[in-house]
């Protein structure tokens, strides 16, 4: 049975603590990076994540894991309020950096004729081109891969371009109304009119139609809401169903595993907390204290920041 530890705040560190809590309670990760040959930082996060699940009853304290940190980047040094989703995208990608490996990917393909044929193709080998360089288990459990598709309305020839992605950035706006995580996700893939966009086939710059697509889905699905486009923080309520589909021809089925909430009016200051969710239990970790409650329903606030699905 998995153990939820309180984590000290060593000076504005909340938004490091809430992170770590998503992260020391992620098995499958753990597991994952304990098959790789690791550095100092992937090391040291191992060794806390241990320390994490001892049978210790203090809370945990990081400060040896945010000396490493603070030595591979002055992004978060001193004790300053940070961003949780600028450190979690920081910190994924600094693992990665030490635990990559080069692998050798060869397409076996037929000659694409169709144009699902091209399509399917193409996104392999910008896969290929994008981690042959460098692959890890990160890749594997927590990057997924976008499709955009580029029409052009004058003749109807369309592009295709392929980009990976770690994160799902939401937009939101002020509504009175909650709003459900996947009518955001839905807005965020809509269709989208470009102007100005050179046409190879008409020779010129046309107006085109932008379309964004999941084409590969993560294992663990990271999604963020942009609640500081101004100064002022976006209040909206947020609805983040336990379970969720996502996808239109294979539809992928997610569980809500935890949120990060952000408690304030500025992004660099106020407070960050953590809510995993296991079984029908769910752990509000607020640094040191740990609260454990039943699950009442899918969760609604205003201060839902960062949420993470697990594919199931």
């Amino acid at each position: 049975m998995t153990k939820y530890k309180g984590i000290v705040n060593i000076g504005n560190t909340c938004y490091m603590n809430a992170v770590f809590q998503c992260l020391f309670t992620n098995s499958i990760l753990l597991q994952s990076l304990l098959k790789t040959h690791r550095k100092i930082l992937t090391e040291e996060f191992l060794n806390q994540a241990n320390d994490y699940h001892s049978n210790k009853t203090t809370p945990l304290n990081i400060s040896s894991l945010k000396r490493v940190i603070d030595r591979k980047t002055d992004l978060f040094r001193g004790l300053e309020q940070q961003d949780s989703l600028e450190f979690i995208e920081w910190f994924l990608d600094a693992v990665h950096n030490e635990i990559k490996t080069k692998i050798n990917v060869t397409l076996t393909h037929n000659t694409p004729k169709t144009v699902g044929e091209r399509k399917i193709y193409h996104s392999h080998l910008s896969w290929k081109k994008e981690y042959s360089k460098g692959h890890s288990s990160i890749v594997d459990l927590f990057h997924g891969q976008y499709q955009n598709r580029f029409s052009c309305m004058s003749c109807g020839s369309e592009s295709y371009k392929f980009e990976p992605f770690v994160t799902l950035h939401l937009s939101l706006d002020e509504k009175d109304e909650p709003i459900n995580v996947v009518s955001c996700i839905k807005e965020h893939l809509n269709k989208e009119n470009l102007h100005g966009i050179n046409c190879k086939k008409c020779k010129k710059d046309t107006r085109h139609q932008k379309q964004l697509t999941i084409l590969r889905f993560p294992k663990f699905l990271i999604v963020s809401f942009k609640r500081y486009s101004t100064t002022d923080k976006i209040k909206t309520n947020v609805v983040l169903p336990l379970n969720i589909e996502l996808g239109e021809n294979r539809p992928h089925s997610y569980k809500l595993t935890s949120i990060i909430n952000h408690h304030g009016d500025n992004l660099y200051s106020g407070h960050y907390t953590s809510i995993l969710f296991k079984n029908e239990f769910m752990h509000s970790l607020n640094d040191e204290s740990v609260n454990t409650s039943k699950i009442k329903g899918s969760p609604i606030s205003s201060n839902a920041y960062i949420a993470f699905y697990s594919c199931v």
